[in-house]
């Protein structure tokens, strides 16, 4: 498989975002995912997102999950 090198955009063409206008959810859910054993990708990712590997494009297998619930220090220093 062909490796492309990743672009960027101009600094000027992402969009303009304030810290304060972020809202990251309360909770949320990750899950540990691996690949087979000739690709052997593990990963964690967040539960609902794709369970593609990004190397292979196979399904990876779900093998845990845990539930973070967001740091209330970081969130009262916006």
């Amino acid at each position: 498989m062909k490796e492309e090198k990743a672009t960027s955009w101009k600094l000027n063409e992402y969009p303009k975002i304030e810290k304060e206008d972020i809202d990251f959810p309360e909770e949320i859910n990750l899950v540990y995912a691996v690949c087979g054993q000739s690709c052997s990708l593990q990963e964690i990712i967040v539960q609902g997102s794709t369970e593609i590997c990004q190397y292979c494009n196979k399904r990876m297998k779900l093998i845990g999950k845990a539930s973070y619930t967001l740091d209330k220090i970081w969130e009262d220093n916006k």
